[in-house]
């Protein structure tokens, strides 16, 4: 008996969940940093994540980044406390060109020229199973829908 393949949202989430946790992971391992960094350099630490053993740094400025270098072992301990374990640490300056501004999600209408409807319903007539063809029939209706005004 052959084996349904897997929905592709499902993979999709899947994926999503992974990315999603590993965002909160660096949430948390720059927001453990910054607690634990003097004032000054607070607001010069961009971001922190852990690369296997290694505690990865990224600040504004070269002249933060030579600061961070000094005081980057006292946080080892400060992370140890919080589950958190790294035996060397790297500082990387993300210049200011690189840094992007959050930007909203769009949604993206997709839109299908006649002969990609036509196309597909033309495969859901010859589809070999009924699910299959019902799935196609439906894809078909949702492209016509959305195609561009003439």
């Amino acid at each position: 008996m052959a084996s349904r393949p897997t929905p592709v949202n499902s993979l999709l989430r899947q994926r999503l969940r992974g990315l999603t946790e590993e965002a909160s992971r660096q949430a948390r391992t720059t927001a453990l940093v910054r607690e634990a960094l003097p004032g000054e350099l607070t607001d010069h630490c961009l971001g922190a994540l852990i690369d296997g053993d290694e505690l990865v740094l990224y600040v504004d400025a070269p002249g933060w980044a030579t600061r961070l270098r000094f005081i980057a072992p006292t946080l080892y301990t400060h992370l140890a406390a919080h589950g958190i374990v790294c035996r060397r640490s790297r500082v990387r300056v993300q210049p200011p060109g690189e840094r992007v501004a959050p930007v909203a999600p769009t949604r993206q209408t997709v839109s299908a020229s006649p002969a990609a409807v036509r196309a597909v319903s033309s495969a859901a007539a010859t589809a070999g199973s009924d699910e299959l063809a019902d799935a196609l029939r439906r894809l078909a209706r949702s492209l016509a829908r959305r195609q561009p005004p003439a």
